[in-house]
């Protein structure tokens, strides 16, 4: 069973998100490993849609068995996600002109 390990604020919004499957990797080594990726990454600490500074992790369980299964759904929302974001920053910057 393939679970997400998600990176929230209070409200929620997922600043990131990393897949595992606990039958190959512990829930603390895809904790931190993800940690690792995200300290190499240029992200602010808070949330880019409310400002939270409150961030946490969380770890659930998907409907996924397989990560073969959860790839192209977890990519599809990856997509989706990076549209909707240019989509807000558009938006943002028009209310600012």
């Amino acid at each position: 069973m393939v679970r997400l390990i998600q990176y929230l604020c209070p409200q929620r919004h997922c600043i990131a998100v990393a897949p595992y499957d606990p039958a190959r990797t512990s829930a603390e080594n895809a904790l931190s490993k993800m940690k690792e990726m995200l300290a190499k990454l240029p992200i602010n600490p808070w949330c880019g849609i409310c400002g939270s500074r409150s961030l946490h992790y969380e770890d659930r369980v998907t409907i996924f068995k397989t990560m073969d299964e959860a790839f192209p759904v977890l990519m599809a929302e990856q997509q989706r996600q990076i549209h909707n974001g240019q989509i807000v920053k558009r938006i943002a910057k028009a209310e600012m002109n």
